[in-house]
């Protein structure tokens, strides 16, 4: 049965591998038989290694990983919950059918092997961006930024000049009809954004507000307002952004399979992984 992904994130370190193949003691035990055919606990054990295995070690693994690192918690559970009512609002009469669908047994089947997992993953990427928080923060360079962008220079000038006498962002951006909303957003080197606007934000050193910043690609004009430049004054916010980027997250998952030397030496299950999950194998 197929179920959803327990970590989309998840990276398997692998080393030491040399060609041994893993073995049952009583691999000769009949299971059952289909016509005249005796199917053995070796030839199932065989096919579920070829078609599975790779899935099933990284999932196992990382389950390891959560236990020792960051064990459930009345936090990681209500995270889990939320998610949970969330997937019953969506579905509403038909979400125990989509359980099905995925091999789920059940909603609680659905919380504890999936949600519940998935919330603790999140966690486990936040203490790592929490441990390496100067590191990070070198690599991603976060500020805060207001950004509003509009169709004419007038617009943006006269926004710019509302900034400057202590209007808000949202506000402002309500007034001219700026294309974004005007909330202040935490902004890193990954973050999708106009270049010329990006660059500004990039090149900041202190709080201040641009003059208009005429669009790289179309004739846009924007104001930005750089409203805090120390990471250190925005490490709860850093933390949530830095966790959402796929880049920590699987920085996170090798740092921590190599944290617990994890090797797999089984020739098949390596090869499994190296077919269907190639990303996952790191030299």
């Amino acid at each position: 049965m197929k179920k959803i992904l327990l970590s989309l994130c998840a990276l398997l370190l692998l080393t030491g591998c040399s060609d041994a193949y893993g073995k049952l003691t009583d691999g000769n035990t009949v299971l059952f038989t289909i016509g005249d055919t005796q199917v053995t606990k070796d030839d199932l054990f065989k096919t579920m290694k070829a078609q599975a295995s790779g899935y099933a070690a990284i999932s196992e693994a990382t389950r390891v990983i959560l236990e020792n690192e960051v064990p459930v918690t009345p936090e990681i559970e209500e995270a889990a919950k939320a998610s949970l009512e969330t997937y019953r609002a969506t579905y509403g009469e038909s979400f125990p059918l989509m359980l099905q669908s995925y091999g789920y047994a059940d909603e609680d089947d659905f919380y504890t092997n999936s949600l519940l997992v998935n919330a603790q993953l999140t966690e486990l990427t936040k203490k790592y961006v929490t441990d390496n928080f100067d590191q990070l923060v070198k690599t991603h360079d976060p500020k805060e930024a207001i950004i509003l962008t509009f169709a004419t220079e007038a617009d943006a000038l006269a926004a710019k000049a509302d900034l400057e006498s202590g209007i808000d962002g949202i506000t402002v951006g309500s007034t001219y009809n700026s294309s974004s909303a005007g909330a202040e957003r935490i902004i890193t080197t990954s973050t999708d954004l106009d270049t010329n606007v990006k660059s500004f934000i990039q090149n900041a050193t202190e709080n201040t507000i641009s003059d208009v910043i005429v669009g790289s690609e179309n004739e846009t004009y924007s104001i930005v307002q750089i409203t805090e430049v120390d990471p250190n004054n925005l490490k709860d916010e850093i933390t949530t952004v830095l966790a959402n980027l796929d880049t920590t997250a699987s920085e996170s998952d090798v740092f921590y399979f190599k944290k617990y030397g994890f090797k797999i030496y089984d020739k098949d299950l390596f090869d499994n992984i190296q077919t269907n999950y190639p990303s996952y194998i790191l030299d």
